[in-house]
């Protein structure tokens, strides 16, 4: 799958869509509610806050090693009941890409875990994506500060190269903590509930 990268000094401008989740991103911690995906496509009814279906199509990408990898593509039509199916970028504020990916490792030190949630926003439910990356020095299992981010859904007016919705970074902030488990910086920060699989230790911060 090829990976489409733009260059974030281009401007990309939003509709009144990106800045109704712009503000959903003020939320409180607790009131995200996790949206449950299971490996291969599911199917998400009223997505978007102007009630987009999506298709999210969750992978595990093997690496022959500790370092495999999920990857999420979403997929939405550009107008509601639509059968165009086409690809959501992401951009992180360095790059834009067409999917995003986590880093589990061994499941007990996770690097980077990634979550797909909702929380209302002017009387309506919207899309976010969190996600949690551990600034890791030199051992996975030593705990490290933690960068978690909020994307919110938007739209672009056809900068060429990005794709006609995407997630963008609206909210980024380093932990004031550190952390051996990234699924615990996504609790403690967001109140994310971990994983139904969590393998990382319960003890504080993960480690």
């Amino acid at each position: 799958m090829k990976i489409a990268k733009v260059s974030l000094a281009l401007i990309v401008s939003c509709s009144s869509l990106c800045a109704s989740a712009d503000a959903a991103v003020a939320a409180k911690v607790g009131a995200y509610s996790p949206i449950k995906l299971t490996s291969g496509v599911n199917h998400i009814t009223a997505f978007s806050a102007d009630g987009r279906d999506a298709r999210i199509v969750l992978a595990w990408r093997d690496n022959a090693n500790a370092h495999g990898y999920d990857v999420f593509l979403v997929l939405m039509p550009t107008r509601r009941g639509g059968t165009d199916w086409n690809v959501v970028g992401f951009e992180d504020g360095n790059e834009f890409q067409d999917q995003i990916t986590d880093a589990p490792h061994t499941g007990e030190d996770v690097a980077r875990a990634v979550r797909f949630v909702t929380t209302l926003s002017r009387g309506r439910r919207v899309p976010l994506v969190a996600t949690a990356t551990r600034s890791i020095k030199t051992s996975y299992p030593d705990p490290a500060t933690t960068v978690v981010s909020l994307y919110a859904l938007a739209q672009s007016e056809g900068v060429p190269g990005t794709t006609t919705d995407y997630f963008k970074v609206v909210r980024k902030w380093t932990t004031q903590r550190t952390y051996c488990n990234a699924e615990l910086a996504l609790q403690d920060e967001l109140g994310i509930p971990v994983r139904q699989d969590y393998a990382g230790s319960k003890n504080s911060g993960g480690c």
